[in-house]
């Protein structure tokens, strides 16, 4: 996990739910090395962002395609830029943010389909590789 900005009642609700040994709260991570291993200790990547009150909204989620070359399907709420960089059902799903059963059934998906949207993932994000994008400008 992320910022450990509501560690308390995250863990809270995880020992409810006899969780609380399977999450980490990383806090800021400073280098590049330690964001590979967390990437590859995780099983599934999720960012849930919302649009603010200030208008200040997630724009494209290039940390989805960060994790996606690691090989994790990633999980992002509907409604921001988040929708561009997933392909629902390939390299993740797309959720309303605020919708519990649905972010539970895309977890449940992703643990089923592993192997599927692993491959997916890797694939979408190499697909995405700026000397790609970049390349693809120049010849518009």
């Amino acid at each position: 996990m992320g910022l450990p900005i509501q560690q308390q009642e995250i863990l809270a609700i995880a020992k409810t739910l006899g969780v609380e040994n399977h999450l980490t709260f990383h806090g800021k991570i400073p280098q590049r090395k330690d964001l590979f291993a967390a990437y590859r200790s995780a099983d599934i990547f999720v960012m849930l962002s919302e649009n603010q009150a200030n208008g200040d909204v997630e724009g494209f989620g290039i940390a989805i395609l960060e994790a996606n070359f690691f090989g994790l399907p990633a999980i992002g709420a509907k409604g921001c830029g988040i929708e561009d960089a997933i392909q629902d059902g390939k390299n993740g799903f797309l959720v309303d943010g605020d919708a519990f059963e649905e972010i539970l059934r895309a977890l449940d998906e992703c643990l089923l389909q592993r192997k599927y949207l692993q491959q997916n993932a890797r694939d979408w994000a190499i697909a995405h590789d700026w000397s790609k994008l970049i390349d693809s400008l120049f010849l518009i």
